[in-house]
């Protein structure tokens, strides 16, 4: 059964759709604005830091409001009426939603990809939206009415395509031109919605810092801000954004301190997590929290992490490698090419003991994933592997 959100009446709009476009239905305007109200809370930009020591900024409104529609989809299986970063092929019309690729034995009827680089895109001719809302929660197509890539043919399940503006993100005319096409040639299907900071977030954020681009605000660990899921079904666990969202140091002069990453060799990223998170990290993966390395077998494949004092403390066998492999693969849609290029990866929000919402830099793009505990144990050792320079041996 659809859930309707409704949003308080104010002086000032958050979600202020452009008049020459359509507008978000009343149904589901509650939610979309609920997540960018989240959003808002956090920083704008922040600096990433690969590991290869280079940077690249992040914008975190857009990945908040991004990762939190993520979960939703994932926790209700993809049956969702939101669909967060949808990638289309440009090239036929009307534009063609790519569909998962590691999930082919669903058949026509599987999700979306997540795969900011789908297989068989071409440069040029790819984007990735905000946000779809469809029109049957029960169908997985986000598209209009045509045939996917392998011919099979879908019926019409596309409601709005929705394109957010945070302050300061402008609106290109080919980007316009593009989803006004994926729209169908609907003024009323394209909504173009201009984020309003109505609480004052990010002034707050400049004056706490004393620059008009400051960066992050301090947030103790027990103030920080639940994540607003909607599954279908009882979350036994509360959602929360974590900490590297909104906490990266206390100085006026540390605005400009990379955010750390999953992969860091000294586990900085771990540290900054909540204290939940780390509790099940440290039930599930213990073996971040210890300083070691990983060694692989060349004869088996197998990779094994020694501790500091000598002991080895887990083991990977190649087969378990490979399931590894192959699940993320299922959950995410990365290729193995693709797995080896992460060189950046932090947690957004966690649902313990469910679900993780994980952000990777793989190509230059900042793309949301949301996994299973047990795939989150694996892509840490992936990483942790990869961070050694040693993924391509395995």
């Amino acid at each position: 059964m659809r859930v309707t959100y409704r949003t308080v009446s104010t002086a000032c709009t958050t979600l202020e759709e452009r008049k020459e476009y359509g507008q978000v239905p009343p149904a589901d305007k509650g939610y979309v604005a609920e997540k960018v109200e989240y959003a808002l809370r956090f920083p704008r930009v922040t600096t990433v830091r690969r590991k290869d020591g280079t940077t690249t900024q992040a914008l975190l409104q857009q990945l908040v409001v991004s990762a939190a529609i993520r979960a939703d989809e994932f926790l209700a299986d993809f049956y969702w009426h939101y669909k967060a970063e949808v990638c289309f092929d440009m090239r036929p019309r009307p534009p063609k939603p790519y569909l998962s690729s590691g999930n082919k034995a669903d058949g026509p009827g599987r999700r979306h990809t997540l795969n900011p680089f789908p297989p068989g895109y071409v440069k040029g001719s790819l984007r990735r939206l905000d946000l779809i809302i469809v029109e049957n929660a029960d169908v997985r197509w986000p598209g209009l009415a045509t045939t996917d890539h392998e011919g099979n043919f879908h019926a019409a399940n596309l409601r709005r395509v929705v394109e957010l503006k945070f302050p300061g993100d402008d609106l290109h005319e080919a980007q316009e031109r593009a989803y006004l096409r994926i729209a169908g040639d609907s003024r009323e299907r394209l909504v173009i919605a201009d984020i309003n900071d109505c609480q004052g977030h990010l002034d707050k954020t400049r004056e706490a810092f004393g620059h008009p681009s400051a960066a992050h605000i301090p947030v103790k660990k027990h103030e920080r801000e639940r994540a607003p899921i909607r599954s279908r079904r009882q979350i036994a666990e509360p959602a929360f954004f974590e900490q590297w969202l909104s906490h990266i140091g206390d100085g006026v002069d540390q605005f400009n301190r990379a955010v750390k990453s999953l992969a860091d060799g000294t586990h900085r990223g771990i540290q900054d997590l909540s204290d939940e998170t780390q509790a099940w990290l440290q039930n599930k993966v213990g073996w971040i929290f210890e300083a070691g390395h990983w060694i692989r077998n060349t004869a088996t494949g197998a990779w094994t992490w020694i501790n500091g004092g000598g002991q080895a403390v887990v083991r990977w066998s190649h087969e378990n490698m490979i399931a590894a492999w192959r699940e993320f693969q299922r959950q995410t849609d990365l290729a193995w090419e693709q797995i080896k290029e992460i060189d950046w990866g932090q947690i957004v929000i966690t649902v313990a003991g469910t679900v993780a919402v994980v952000a990777l830099a793989i190509g230059g793009v900042l793309v949301v994933v949301a996994i299973s505990e047990a795939i989150l144990a694996a892509l840490l050792a992936l990483l942790a592997i990869g961070g050694a320079g040693s993924l391509a041996a395995a």
